[in-house]
C-alpha cells in the first residue's frame, strides 16, 4: 500500500521537476554533478550542526565546537559513501544500519541496551528488549515500500520513492535503535534513497532545528497515538511532516536547476 502522504500540488512539482533534473544532467553532466555535490555537502553539514550542543551558544565560535562539528561531518561523509555504494532498494537489512551507525559515531555501534529519551522530546523511545522487534517491523515496511517505488518508476512516478525515504527518516529516528547519533543516521539513509532515485537531499539548515525537532516529535507521537488504536491512515502529524521534507526537496530541485 502506496503512503499518499505528500501533497498532490507538491508531488505534481516534484515529478515535473525531477523529469527535468534528468534532461539537465544528460545536458551539462559536470555542473550536475558540481551543484548535487554542493546540496549534498551543505546538508551534512547542517546535519552535523543539528545535533551540536553548542550551535545556539556564544561556544559555537569556539575551537572546540568547529572541531566537533567538523569531526562529525566527515563521519557523516563517511557514512553516506559506504551506505549508498550498499544500497540495493529492497534489500536494506541491519548491517547496513548498523555499518552507517557505526561510520557516523565512530565506535562499534551496535542496538542500545539502555532506555533513552532526547534531550527535551515529549515521546520516549521504545524500551531496549522491544527495539529489535521495531527493528525487523520497520525494515520489513521500509522494504516493501521501496519495492512499490521501483515498479512505479517505471511509470515515472517518483513519489512513493520520496515517501519511503522520509519514512526511513521518521521511523528510525522514533525507535532511536542506537545509543548515539540516530538522527545523522535516519537523514543519511533518507538522502542514500533520494540519491539513488536521482533526487537531492533537503536541506534542513540549523536554524530550523526546532522547528524541525517540533515536527517530527509530533509525527512521531501522532504515529504512536494512531497505532495505539489500530487507524491504518497516517495522522495529520505525519502528513505535516512528510510535507515539509517534500517541501526541501523541492526547494533543493529549484537550487539545481536554478528556478
Amino acid at each position: 500500500m502506496l503512503l499518499n502522504a505528500i501533497h498532490k500540488g507538491i508531488a505534481e512539482e516534484i515529478n515535473k521537476k525531477r523529469k527535468l533534473l534528468s534532461k539537465f544532467e544528460k545536458a551539462h553532466e559536470r555542473i550536475y554533478k558540481r551543484l548535487e555535490h554542493q546540496i549534498e555537502v551543505e546538508a551534512n553539514i547542517h546535519s552535523a550542526r543539528i545535533e551540536d550542543e553548542n550551535s545556539y551558544t556564544k561556544n559555537f565560535m569556539t575551537n572546540k565546537s568547529n572541531k566537533n562539528v567538523l569531526k562529525s561531518f566527515k563521519n557523516i561523509q563517511a557514512a553516506f559513501t559506504f551506505g549508498y555504494s550498499n544500497f540495493k532498494p529492497g534489500y536494506v537489512d541491519e548491517n547496513l544500519i548498523k555499518g552507517i551507525a557505526r561510520i557516523v559515531e565512530s565506535i562499534n555501534s551496535d542496538y542500545r541496551l539502555v532506555g533513552v529519551r532526547p534531550k527535551g522530546a515529549i515521546w520516549t523511545p521504545p524500551y531496549p528488549g522491544k527495539i529489535r522487534y521495531e527493528m525487523d517491523l520497520f525494515l520489513k515496511e521500509l522494504n516493501y515500500l521501496l519495492f512499490l517505488s521501483e515498479d512505479e518508476k517505471k511509470k515515472g512516478n517518483y513519489i512513493p520513492a520520496v515517501e519511503a525515504a522520509i519514512f526511513s527518516h521518521l521511523h528510525l529516528v522514533r525507535i532511536h535503535p542506537f545509543e548515539d547519533g540516530n538522527g545523522r543516521t535516519s537523514r543519511i539513509i533518507q538522502n542514500i534513497i533520494l540519491r539513488y532515485y536521482g533526487f537531492p537531499p533537503p536541506v534542513i539548515y540549523n536554524g530550523e532545528k526546532l522547528f524541525y525537532c517540533d515536527l517530527l516529535e509530533k509525527a512521531i507521537v501522532g504515529y504512536r497515538d494512531r497505532i495505539g488504536i489500530h487507524q491504518p491512515f497516517l495522522s495529520r502529524e505525519e502528513i505535516i511532516f512528510y510535507n515539509y521534507i517534500a517541501e526541501k526537496i523541492n526547494l533543493s530541485l529549484d537550487k539545481i536547476l536554478n528556478l
